[in-house]
Formats: structure tokens, sequence, C-alpha cells
């Protein structure tokens, strides 16, 4: 999976593009404003789950971004 950051951010949110490895473009953000701190997904995984229990563990997108926001300093 490769990462990219968006250049032109919304203010409160980091948008993060992936390309997965089976070539899919997803849309990764992550919202934080006052009273909401999340992480969001536009994958198929993510928005199942979400509708299904009601939660937002994060997916496999997610985890990647985290990883290498760790590395690069996001």
């Amino acid at each position: 999976m490769r990462v990219k950051l968006a250049k032109n951010n919304p203010q409160g949110v980091r948008v993060f593009y992936i390309l997965s490895d089976s070539l899919r473009r997803y849309t990764v953000q992550f919202i934080r404003r006052a009273g909401m701190r999340r992480w969001d997904c536009t994958c198929p995984d993510f928005t199942y789950r979400r509708q299904a229990k009601g939660s937002y563990r994060a997916c496999k997108h997610i985890k990647h971004v985290k990883r290498w926001g760790s590395y690069n300093g996001i």
C-alpha cells in the first residue's frame, strides 16, 4: 500500500489517499474538531463494519496510515 497526504486539507481534517495492493484508491480521513476525534475510510470493510456494528474500529488502511504517520512525523 502507498500513502499520499492530500495538499488541501479542510480545517480540522487530515486527508490521506491510499493506493491498495489491488490498485484501488481509498480515502482515509482523520477528523479532529471540537468534540470530535475519529478516523474514517471509504473502503467497503470499514463502511459495512460501521453500519453493522455501529462501531468505528480501524480497518487495515487506517492502521497503515497510523503506522506511516508515526514514521513520517504526522
